[in-house]
């Protein structure tokens, strides 16, 4: 199995962390959306980082679709 090094500041925001693990993970932004219980538009603009966080039930929904602790997601420990 390959180790993927990721370059923290490339991921400095929630949402710039969040489309890299979906993306890692092969979700399509409607798909992944779906399963968390989010629309399309809002995963959108979570994602681009023109919202503040969402809800903490969400983002543990998030960190659980993507099979993440909610801290990865959050930024406050490593991703992989």
């Amino acid at each position: 199995m390959s180790t993927i090094t990721i370059d923290p500041e490339l991921i400095d925001t929630f949402g710039k962390r969040l489309r890299l693990c979906r993306q890692l993970k092969g979700f399509r932004g409607n798909i992944f959306a779906a399963s968390v219980g989010i629309t399309s538009n809002y995963l959108s603009i979570l994602e681009n980082d023109t919202e503040k966080l969402p809800s903490v039930i969400t983002i543990q929904r998030m960190a659980q679709v993507l099979g993440v602790t909610t801290s990865a997601l959050l930024g406050e420990t490593p991703l992989g």
